[in-house]
């Protein structure tokens, strides 16, 4: 029986990453479960017999990456040394969860899966607020951010300036590098909050970015 409950949970998680690398790639509308089950070699009853509905295996696959990034990102905050390192690390791993988030991607579930879009808006983005907030917390005991930065705000702030760089009606990639643009963000941010002695710090780190 327990060989059988992972067996079938193997089998959904393949499909899951089957469909999230479809949907990344293509957009959600624009991908059918006859594509998923063509691309894994399976047929389509199989995989409905484990996922019954398109909009449950959305979910599922939302969940999925959404679980899988704060897990990359717990993992980043537990090595970095301080915490400028942790907000670079942080916000580097932001723009890439946010590239992955292409424009049709965003459409579709903002139009067609709006409880999907809604774990990204609520539960993910209010992980990151919390991880920001404990950053400021962390800055200010190790004498690098200002003692009297408002965290609620800033983490706020914070959140929606990385979906506004990410848009990329606004920053379009052919005028835009993301590097360019997550260079600019890191700075923006961190200069706003850091002491003088942060500033030191985030100088080093300017300078060995830049080869300097």
């Amino acid at each position: 029986m327990l060989r059988t409950f992972v067996t079938i949970m193997e089998s959904k998680n393949k499909i899951i990453h089957c469909a999230q690398d479809l949907f990344t790639r293509f957009g959600i509308k624009s991908v059918s479960m006859d594509d998923i089950a063509s691309k894994l070699g399976i047929s389509k009853k199989t995989i409905y017999n484990l996922l019954p509905t398109k909009y449950e295996l959305v979910t599922k696959v939302i969940l999925s990456h959404i679980e899988e990034e704060e897990i990359v990102i717990q993992d980043i905050v537990a090595k970095a040394s301080n915490a400028i390192e942790e907000m670079i690390g942080i916000t580097r791993h932001v723009h890439k969860f946010l590239k992955d988030m292409t424009p049709t991607l965003i459409y579709d579930l903002k139009k067609y899966y709006p409880e999907a879009w809604s774990n990204i808006e609520d539960r993910h983005f209010s992980f990151i607020r919390s991880i920001i907030k404990s950053n400021i917390q962390r800055g200010i005991q190790e004498g690098l951010y200002r003692e009297d930065i408002h965290s609620e705000i800033v983490a706020k702030f914070y959140t929606r300036l990385s979906l506004l760089v990410a848009d990329e009606e606004i920053f379009p990639t052919d005028q835009f590098s993301r590097h360019t643009l997550f260079m600019e963000q890191i700075t923006y941010h961190i200069h706003g909050i850091v002491n003088s002695e942060g500033k030191k710090v985030l100088k080093d780190w300017e300078s060995k970015v830049n080869g300097s």
